[in-house]
Protein backbone atom coordinates (compact mmCIF):
# COMPACT_ATOMS: atom_id res chain seq x y z
CA UNK A 1 0.00 0.00 0.00
CA UNK A 2 2.77 2.39 0.95
CA UNK A 3 4.69 1.42 -2.14
CA UNK A 4 1.66 2.14 -4.27
CA UNK A 5 1.16 5.60 -2.70
CA UNK A 6 4.88 6.41 -3.16
CA UNK A 7 4.75 5.38 -6.80
CA UNK A 8 1.68 7.54 -7.49
CA UNK A 9 3.30 10.52 -5.74
CA UNK A 10 6.47 10.09 -7.80
CA UNK A 11 4.47 9.99 -11.05
CA UNK A 12 2.50 13.13 -10.10
CA UNK A 13 5.69 15.11 -9.34
CA UNK A 14 7.39 13.88 -12.52
CA UNK A 15 4.41 14.75 -14.65
CA UNK A 16 4.19 18.20 -13.08
CA UNK A 17 7.87 18.89 -13.78
CA UNK A 18 7.45 17.69 -17.36
CA UNK A 19 4.43 19.93 -17.79
CA UNK A 20 6.34 22.89 -16.38
CA UNK A 21 9.27 22.19 -18.73
CA UNK A 22 6.91 21.97 -21.69
CA UNK A 23 5.24 25.23 -20.70
CA UNK A 24 8.60 26.93 -20.36
CA UNK A 25 9.78 25.57 -23.71
CA UNK A 26 6.53 26.67 -25.37
CA UNK A 27 6.98 30.15 -23.89
CA UNK A 28 10.48 30.27 -25.26
CA UNK A 29 9.22 29.08 -28.62
CA UNK A 30 6.44 31.63 -28.58
CA UNK A 31 8.93 34.34 -27.70
CA UNK A 32 10.99 33.21 -30.66
CA UNK A 33 7.92 33.44 -32.87
CA UNK A 34 7.16 36.94 -31.63
CA UNK A 35 10.66 38.11 -32.40
CA UNK A 36 9.72 39.15 -35.96
CA UNK A 37 8.71 42.45 -34.37
CA UNK A 38 12.39 43.21 -34.07
CA UNK A 39 12.93 41.82 -37.57
CA UNK A 40 10.35 44.25 -38.97
CA UNK A 41 12.25 47.21 -37.58
CA UNK A 42 14.66 47.32 -40.53
CA UNK A 43 11.60 47.57 -42.79
CA UNK A 44 10.39 50.56 -40.79
CA UNK A 45 13.83 52.15 -40.93
CA UNK A 46 14.00 51.65 -44.69
CA UNK A 47 10.60 53.30 -45.04
CA UNK A 48 11.81 56.17 -42.90
CA UNK A 49 14.89 56.55 -45.09
CA UNK A 50 12.67 56.55 -48.19
CA UNK A 51 10.43 59.19 -46.65
CA UNK A 52 13.46 61.29 -45.79
CA UNK A 53 14.63 61.03 -49.41
CA UNK A 54 11.26 62.37 -50.55
CA UNK A 55 11.36 65.24 -48.09
CA UNK A 56 14.88 66.27 -49.10
CA UNK A 57 14.24 65.96 -52.88
CA UNK A 58 15.45 69.05 -54.73
CA UNK A 59 13.64 69.95 -57.95
CA UNK A 60 16.57 72.13 -59.00
CA UNK A 61 18.71 69.00 -59.32
CA UNK A 62 16.51 67.68 -62.13
CA UNK A 63 17.17 68.54 -65.80
CA UNK A 64 13.55 69.71 -66.06
CA UNK A 65 13.85 71.73 -62.84
CA UNK A 66 13.88 74.86 -65.02
CA UNK A 67 11.36 75.56 -67.76
CA UNK A 68 12.41 75.39 -71.45
CA UNK A 69 15.00 78.04 -72.29
CA UNK A 70 12.47 80.18 -74.17
CA UNK A 71 10.72 80.85 -70.83
CA UNK A 72 11.86 83.49 -68.34
CA UNK A 73 10.70 84.11 -64.79
CA UNK A 74 9.74 80.51 -63.98
CA UNK A 75 11.91 79.89 -60.90
CA UNK A 76 13.37 81.57 -57.83
CA UNK A 77 16.65 80.97 -55.99
CA UNK A 78 17.64 80.34 -52.40
CA UNK A 79 18.69 83.29 -50.28
CA UNK A 80 22.15 84.53 -51.26
CA UNK A 81 22.35 82.38 -54.41
CA UNK A 82 23.43 83.93 -57.73
CA UNK A 83 22.75 82.68 -61.23
CA UNK A 84 24.32 84.08 -64.39
CA UNK A 85 22.96 83.18 -67.81
CA UNK A 86 23.44 83.84 -71.49
CA UNK A 87 20.67 83.29 -74.03
CA UNK A 88 20.91 83.45 -77.79
CA UNK A 89 17.77 83.75 -79.88
CA UNK A 90 17.56 83.70 -83.67
CA UNK A 91 14.34 84.53 -85.50
CA UNK A 92 13.76 84.71 -89.24
CA UNK A 93 11.00 86.98 -90.52
CA UNK A 94 9.67 87.14 -94.06
CA UNK A 95 8.37 90.48 -95.36
CA UNK A 96 6.46 91.00 -98.58
CA UNK A 97 7.55 94.50 -99.59
CA UNK A 98 5.08 94.89 -102.44
CA UNK A 99 2.10 94.99 -100.08
CA UNK A 100 3.87 97.17 -97.54
CA UNK A 101 4.95 99.63 -100.19
CA UNK A 102 1.46 99.74 -101.59
CA UNK A 103 0.02 100.47 -98.14
CA UNK A 104 2.52 103.23 -97.48
CA UNK A 105 2.79 104.95 -100.86
CA UNK A 106 -0.66 104.29 -102.21
CA UNK A 107 -0.53 104.51 -106.01
CA UNK A 108 3.24 103.89 -106.38
CA UNK A 109 3.90 100.69 -108.39
CA UNK A 110 4.40 97.54 -106.34
CA UNK A 111 7.86 96.12 -105.68
CA UNK A 112 8.19 92.54 -106.88
CA UNK A 113 10.51 91.29 -104.18
CA UNK A 114 10.28 89.70 -100.76
CA UNK A 115 12.79 90.39 -98.01
CA UNK A 116 13.93 88.03 -95.27
CA UNK A 117 15.38 89.40 -92.08
CA UNK A 118 17.30 87.38 -89.49
CA UNK A 119 17.33 88.82 -86.01
CA UNK A 120 19.97 87.55 -83.57
CA UNK A 121 19.59 88.56 -79.94
CA UNK A 122 22.08 87.80 -77.20
CA UNK A 123 20.84 88.33 -73.66
CA UNK A 124 23.03 88.45 -70.54
CA UNK A 125 21.15 87.78 -67.31
CA UNK A 126 21.79 87.87 -63.58
CA UNK A 127 19.54 86.51 -60.82
CA UNK A 128 19.98 86.85 -57.04
CA UNK A 129 17.98 85.24 -54.24
CA UNK A 130 16.89 87.99 -51.85
CA UNK A 131 15.18 85.38 -49.66
CA UNK A 132 14.11 81.79 -50.26
CA UNK A 133 10.97 83.10 -51.96
CA UNK A 134 12.01 86.49 -53.42
CA UNK A 135 14.45 86.81 -56.33
CA UNK A 136 15.69 89.81 -58.34
CA UNK A 137 16.66 89.57 -62.02
CA UNK A 138 18.30 91.86 -64.61
CA UNK A 139 18.56 91.24 -68.38
CA UNK A 140 20.68 93.14 -70.94
CA UNK A 141 19.96 92.34 -74.63
CA UNK A 142 22.02 93.09 -77.74
CA UNK A 143 20.54 92.57 -81.21
CA UNK A 144 21.91 92.15 -84.70
CA UNK A 145 19.78 92.42 -87.85
CA UNK A 146 20.79 90.83 -91.14
CA UNK A 147 18.58 91.55 -94.15
CA UNK A 148 18.78 89.71 -97.44
CA UNK A 149 20.85 91.90 -99.74
CA UNK A 150 23.63 92.42 -97.19
CA UNK A 151 22.22 95.16 -94.96
CA UNK A 152 23.37 94.62 -91.37
CA UNK A 153 22.68 96.66 -88.26
CA UNK A 154 23.08 96.09 -84.55
CA UNK A 155 22.58 97.74 -81.18
CA UNK A 156 21.45 97.33 -77.58
CA UNK A 157 17.87 96.48 -76.79
CA UNK A 158 15.73 97.45 -73.81
CA UNK A 159 17.26 96.54 -70.43
CA UNK A 160 14.80 94.95 -68.01
CA UNK A 161 14.62 94.55 -64.23
CA UNK A 162 12.39 91.95 -62.59
CA UNK A 163 11.23 90.82 -59.18
CA UNK A 164 9.96 87.27 -58.66
CA UNK A 165 8.00 85.81 -55.75
CA UNK A 166 7.12 82.15 -55.07
CA UNK A 167 3.97 81.92 -52.88
CA UNK A 168 4.06 78.13 -53.30
CA UNK A 169 7.37 76.29 -53.25
CA UNK A 170 6.87 72.60 -52.55
CA UNK A 171 8.64 69.47 -53.80
CA UNK A 172 5.96 68.49 -56.31
CA UNK A 173 4.59 71.88 -57.37
CA UNK A 174 5.61 75.52 -57.51
CA UNK A 175 4.01 78.83 -58.32
CA UNK A 176 5.93 81.98 -59.25
CA UNK A 177 4.65 85.54 -59.71
CA UNK A 178 6.92 87.92 -61.61
CA UNK A 179 6.91 91.55 -62.69
CA UNK A 180 9.38 92.67 -65.36
CA UNK A 181 9.96 96.36 -66.17
CA UNK A 182 11.54 97.40 -69.50
CA UNK A 183 13.43 100.65 -70.14
CA UNK A 184 13.92 102.16 -73.64
CA UNK A 185 17.71 101.92 -73.63
CA UNK A 186 17.60 100.62 -77.20
CA UNK A 187 15.74 103.61 -78.60
CA UNK A 188 18.60 105.09 -80.62
CA UNK A 189 21.31 102.45 -80.43
CA UNK A 190 21.09 101.21 -84.03
CA UNK A 191 23.81 102.64 -86.24
CA UNK A 192 21.41 103.62 -89.02
CA UNK A 193 23.37 101.78 -91.73
CA UNK A 194 20.41 99.66 -92.72
CA UNK A 195 18.10 102.67 -92.74
CA UNK A 196 20.37 104.62 -95.12
CA UNK A 197 20.66 101.73 -97.56
CA UNK A 198 16.93 101.19 -97.56
CA UNK A 199 16.33 104.89 -98.17
CA UNK A 200 18.17 104.56 -101.49
CA UNK A 201 15.69 101.80 -102.38
CA UNK A 202 12.78 104.17 -101.72
CA UNK A 203 11.51 102.16 -98.76
CA UNK A 204 9.65 104.13 -96.13
CA UNK A 205 11.21 104.75 -92.71
CA UNK A 206 8.02 103.36 -91.20
CA UNK A 207 8.77 99.92 -92.52
CA UNK A 208 12.23 100.05 -91.00
CA UNK A 209 10.70 100.96 -87.66
CA UNK A 210 8.38 97.97 -87.84
CA UNK A 211 11.32 95.64 -88.44
CA UNK A 212 13.51 96.88 -85.63
CA UNK A 213 12.94 95.89 -82.05
CA UNK A 214 10.36 98.06 -80.34
CA UNK A 215 11.87 100.29 -77.70
CA UNK A 216 9.50 101.54 -75.03
CA UNK A 217 8.72 101.65 -71.35
CA UNK A 218 6.82 98.44 -70.70
CA UNK A 219 5.68 96.14 -67.91
CA UNK A 220 5.24 92.37 -68.06
CA UNK A 221 3.41 90.70 -65.14
CA UNK A 222 3.33 86.90 -65.34
CA UNK A 223 2.09 83.85 -63.44
CA UNK A 224 4.00 80.57 -63.72
CA UNK A 225 2.95 77.18 -62.32
CA UNK A 226 4.98 73.97 -62.46
CA UNK A 227 4.04 70.42 -61.42
CA UNK A 228 6.54 67.57 -60.94
CA UNK A 229 6.20 63.78 -60.90
CA UNK A 230 8.78 60.99 -61.04
CA UNK A 231 10.06 61.62 -64.58
CA UNK A 232 7.45 64.01 -65.94
CA UNK A 233 6.72 67.68 -65.35
CA UNK A 234 4.10 70.08 -66.66
CA UNK A 235 3.98 73.85 -66.56
CA UNK A 236 2.28 76.93 -67.89
CA UNK A 237 2.95 80.65 -67.89
CA UNK A 238 0.53 83.44 -68.67
CA UNK A 239 0.81 87.20 -68.66
CA UNK A 240 0.58 90.35 -70.73
CA UNK A 241 3.04 93.00 -71.82
CA UNK A 242 1.87 96.58 -71.45
CA UNK A 243 3.71 99.18 -73.58
CA UNK A 244 3.73 102.85 -72.64
CA UNK A 245 4.06 105.50 -75.38
CA UNK A 246 7.71 106.14 -76.25
CA UNK A 247 9.49 109.43 -76.89
CA UNK A 248 10.47 109.30 -80.56
CA UNK A 249 9.60 110.76 -83.96
CA UNK A 250 7.58 107.66 -84.74
CA UNK A 251 6.32 106.15 -81.53
CA UNK A 252 4.00 103.40 -80.34
CA UNK A 253 0.56 103.55 -78.85
CA UNK A 254 -0.14 102.21 -75.40
CA UNK A 255 -0.62 98.50 -76.10
CA UNK A 256 -1.57 95.34 -74.25
CA UNK A 257 -0.11 92.10 -75.65
CA UNK A 258 -1.16 88.79 -74.06
CA UNK A 259 1.30 85.89 -73.84
CA UNK A 260 0.56 82.25 -72.97
CA UNK A 261 2.92 79.25 -72.80
CA UNK A 262 2.27 75.64 -71.86
CA UNK A 263 4.84 72.83 -71.84
CA UNK A 264 5.57 69.29 -70.77
CA UNK A 265 8.96 67.66 -70.13
CA UNK A 266 10.22 64.11 -69.73
CA UNK A 267 13.49 63.16 -67.99
CA UNK A 268 15.48 60.84 -70.24
CA UNK A 269 18.22 60.41 -67.65
CA UNK A 270 19.80 62.11 -64.67
CA UNK A 271 21.25 64.76 -66.97
CA UNK A 272 18.90 65.12 -69.95
CA UNK A 273 15.24 65.95 -70.49
CA UNK A 274 13.12 66.71 -73.55
CA UNK A 275 10.29 69.23 -73.71
CA UNK A 276 7.39 70.17 -75.96
CA UNK A 277 6.00 73.69 -75.68
CA UNK A 278 3.15 75.62 -77.24
CA UNK A 279 3.32 79.43 -77.28
CA UNK A 280 0.65 81.97 -78.16
CA UNK A 281 1.49 85.65 -78.54
CA UNK A 282 -0.38 88.65 -79.84
CA UNK A 283 1.38 91.73 -81.21
CA UNK A 284 -0.10 95.15 -81.83
CA UNK A 285 1.91 97.99 -83.30
CA UNK A 286 0.84 101.51 -84.21
CA UNK A 287 3.45 103.52 -86.13
CA UNK A 288 3.06 107.22 -86.80
CA UNK A 289 4.89 109.74 -88.98
CA UNK A 290 4.12 113.13 -90.53
CA UNK A 291 3.36 111.63 -93.93
CA UNK A 292 1.31 108.58 -93.06
CA UNK A 293 0.22 106.22 -90.36
CA UNK A 294 -0.77 102.57 -90.24
CA UNK A 295 -1.39 99.93 -87.68
CA UNK A 296 -0.14 96.36 -87.52
CA UNK A 297 -1.46 93.49 -85.48
CA UNK A 298 -0.41 89.86 -85.39
CA UNK A 299 -1.48 86.67 -83.68
CA UNK A 300 0.82 83.66 -83.72
CA UNK A 301 0.97 80.17 -82.25
CA UNK A 302 4.32 78.33 -82.26
CA UNK A 303 5.30 74.82 -81.22
CA UNK A 304 8.77 74.21 -79.74
CA UNK A 305 10.85 71.09 -79.24
CA UNK A 306 13.58 71.45 -76.62
CA UNK A 307 16.38 69.67 -74.77
CA UNK A 308 17.63 70.51 -71.26
CA UNK A 309 20.94 69.38 -69.77
CA UNK A 310 22.09 69.69 -66.17
CA UNK A 311 25.70 69.02 -65.26
CA UNK A 312 27.03 66.71 -62.57
CA UNK A 313 30.49 66.11 -61.13
CA UNK A 314 32.86 68.77 -62.49
CA UNK A 315 29.95 70.39 -64.42
CA UNK A 316 27.76 70.68 -61.34
CA UNK A 317 25.65 73.83 -61.38
CA UNK A 318 25.86 74.28 -65.17
CA UNK A 319 22.77 74.08 -67.35
CA UNK A 320 22.55 73.99 -71.15
CA UNK A 321 19.30 74.17 -73.09
CA UNK A 322 18.08 74.37 -76.67
CA UNK A 323 14.71 74.98 -78.29
CA UNK A 324 13.57 75.14 -81.92
CA UNK A 325 10.15 76.44 -82.90
CA UNK A 326 7.99 76.45 -86.02
CA UNK A 327 4.73 78.33 -86.64
CA UNK A 328 1.48 76.41 -86.34
CA UNK A 329 -0.67 79.38 -87.30
CA UNK A 330 -0.15 83.11 -87.89
CA UNK A 331 -2.54 85.91 -88.59
CA UNK A 332 -1.29 89.35 -89.63
CA UNK A 333 -2.68 92.37 -91.46
CA UNK A 334 0.62 92.96 -93.24
CA UNK A 335 2.70 90.29 -94.94
CA UNK A 336 5.21 89.84 -92.13
CA UNK A 337 5.59 86.28 -90.89
CA UNK A 338 8.03 84.44 -88.68
CA UNK A 339 9.54 81.42 -90.39
CA UNK A 340 11.27 79.79 -87.43
CA UNK A 341 12.79 80.57 -84.05
CA UNK A 342 15.47 78.89 -81.97
CA UNK A 343 16.82 79.51 -78.48
CA UNK A 344 20.15 78.44 -77.02
CA UNK A 345 21.07 79.09 -73.39
CA UNK A 346 23.62 78.52 -70.64
CA UNK A 347 22.99 78.99 -66.91
CA UNK A 348 25.26 78.67 -63.88
CA UNK A 349 24.14 78.93 -60.25
CA UNK A 350 26.58 79.51 -57.40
Amino acid sequence: MVNTIFLLSFLMVFSYNGYADSVMSSDENSSDVEKPESVSQPEDSSLNEYAEDIETFDVDERPDGHAPIGIKGDHVHEQGEFMISFRLMMMRMEHKLERMRHMIHGSIPLVIKDVNMDMWMGMLGLMYGLTNRWTAMAMVPYSLYNVSGGEVDHGFGDISLSVLYAPLKEDSYRMVLSLEAFFPTGLNTLSGTMKEKWARKDISDNFFDVMRTRSAYAFLPQLSALFYWDKVSLGFQMGFKYFIRTISASGFEDMLEPVFNMWGAYNLSENFSMSLRGAYQSYGIAVFSKASSFKHSEHSFFSYLGVNFIGTDFLEGHRLAFEAGLPVSQSTDIEMERSFVFHLGWQKAF
